[in-house]
């Protein structure tokens, strides 16, 4: 039993900055006095029958002074439809489709449980966690593009410093193959494009989305 109490309860309400990570559950958050990152990244690397889980391994949600940027928009439906299968897709996610390709097994949309033995599933993710001088580095690394592509590995490390978030993508494999990277944009932003960095604008915000082609390889 707790012993009853007369009034408010007191409690800390000072925002937690820097690195919050829980990785047995696979959640992580960075956040500082400019924005909050949300990360999450299932442990197991697919998701079993029994979850209602996405094809979100590489995902991300980003506030900015709080207002939302980069969002996951969820699931319209539950039925196996088209719409219903996007919800759960790489596409409907912050995250990297190669020719297609989900970044994990999911049941119902590219799966089925009674096939998903441990040998033919690929090894969990792996986040690594670097603190610096002026960033800390959230590094995610899976490797569920290898059941259709020969030696394929995804790797995004997240930089995050006071004022900036640095995304960098690394995609290794062998051949050629056509890579898509999708941004959920939040309701409300005003989206110019130029050759080389989105600016999205909402209210009194601007920000800025550079994508330097120079940083690009193929192989």
């Amino acid at each position: 039993l707790f012993p009853a109490v007369d009034g408010p309860v007191p409690h800390d309400v000072r925002p937690v900055t820097g690195l919050t990570a829980y990785p047995d559950a696979g959640y992580y958050r960075y956040s500082n006095d400019n924005y909050k990152l949300f990360i999450y990244v299932n442990p197991d690397g697919y998701v079993p029958g029994w979850s209602h889980g996405h094809a979100d391994i590489g995902h991300f949600i980003l506030y900015w002074k709080d207002s939302q940027v980069f969002i996951g928009t969820g699931r319209s439906s539950y039925r196996d439809t088209p719409e219903g299968r996007y919800g759960r897709s790489v596409r409907s996610h912050n995250s990297i489709a190669v020719d297609g390709h989900e970044p994990c097994i999911v049941h119902g949309l590219n799966g089925v449980p009674a096939a998903m033995s441990k040998d033919y599933l690929q090894l969990p993710p792996v986040v690594e966690t670097v603190a610096e001088d002026e960033a800390m580095k959230i590094n995610v690394s899976y490797g569920g593009m290898g059941r259709w592509i020969e030696s394929a590995e995804v790797r995004r490390e997240f930089q995050c410093r006071s004022d900036e978030l640095i995304i960098c993508d690394t995609v290794n494999g062998v051949g050629s193959h056509h890579i898509n990277t999708y941004f959920q944009i939040a309701d409300g932003y005003r989206v110019a494009r130029d050759d080389s960095s989105f600016t999205l604008e909402h209210v009194d915000t601007v920000l800025c989305m550079d994508y330097p082609q120079e940083g690009m390889q193929t192989e």
